[in-house]
C-alpha cells in the first residue's frame, strides 16, 4: 500500500519567525528614539512671585515672538540662537519661559527646547494655564 503525500502548508515556522521579528522590533524600537529631557511644570501651582520679568518665547507657526523687559519682536527660528546668546551675555541671570499656541505641533516645541539647550539656556520654564 502506498501512502499519499499531504499537501498542507506548515505554518509553525512562519509563526516562529513572525514572533522573533516582533520581539526584536519591540526591543529595538525604544533604543532607536532619542529623548530630550524636559521637566514639564504642573498646572495649578501658586505663582512664584518673582520681581524680574522673564524672557518670554511665544512659539507660533515657524517663528518665535520674544517678549522682554522693554518690548516685543518676532524672530525667525534660525536667528534665535544668536539672539539668545547676545541677550544672555547682557543679562546673565535671565529666566526663559516658553509658551506655545495650541495649534503648534509638539515636535516644534521640542525643537525649540533643543535650540535653547544648545544656546546654553538649561533652565527653561513652560507656561501653562491653570486648570
Amino acid at each position: 500500500m502506498r501512502r499519499r503525500l499531504l499537501a498542507e502548508i506548515n505554518t509553525i515556522p512562519f509563526v516562529d519567525v513572525a514572533l522573533v521579528l516582533l520581539v526584536t522590533f519591540m526591543v529595538a524600537t525604544p533604543i532607536l528614539y532619542t529623548t530630550l529631557p524636559v521637566e514639564l511644570p504642573r498646572a495649578g501651582g501658586r505663582p512664584t512671585g518673582l520681581e524680574e520679568p522673564p524672557l518670554l518665547l511665544i512659539l507660533e507657526e515657524k517663528r518665535v515672538r520674544l517678549r522682554w523687559r522693554t518690548g516685543e519682536a518676532q524672530v525667525p527660528l534660525d536667528h534665535l540662537p544668536a539672539l539668545l546668546l547676545a541677550y544672555r551675555s547682557r543679562y546673565p541671570e535671565v529666566r526663559v519661559v516658553v509658551a506655545a499656541e495650541a495649534t503648534v505641533p509638539y515636535r516644534d516645541v521640542a525643537a525649540l527646547l533643543d535650540r535653547l539647550k544648545r544656546a546654553g539656556l538649561d533652565e527653561v520654564g513652560l507656561l501653562t494655564q491653570p486648570p
